[in-house]
């Protein structure tokens, strides 16, 4: 009985440590990709954006966001992978 309790706990904390890092990653994703776009440095043709500029800015970030989404995630990996691969030698 014990045990099942320890597992059930072990679980608790591996969802709650996954969430946690779900969580930042979604936070630290917007402002990369803020920079991203604004590193662009894109120019209205005349003295404000047209529709089709707007919905292509829009695209751009949204695209930017989840590329950096998806790269925070590997990066969280490949930083997990170390840390198991090494525990194991010790």
């Amino acid at each position: 009985m014990k045990r099942k309790f320890l597992v059930g706990v072990a679980r608790k904390k591996i969802i709650a440590r996954e969430f946690l890092w779900f969580v930042v990653i979604v936070v630290l994703a917007a402002p990369l990709a803020y920079f991203f776009v604004s590193t662009l440095d894109l120019v209205a043709e005349g003295d404000v954006f047209t529709e089709n500029e707007k919905n292509f800015i829009a695209e751009l970030y949204l695209f930017a966001y989840v590329f950096n989404f998806v790269g925070l995630y590997l990066v969280r990996l490949i930083v997990l992978t170390i840390q198991v691969l090494s525990a194991r030698q010790k």
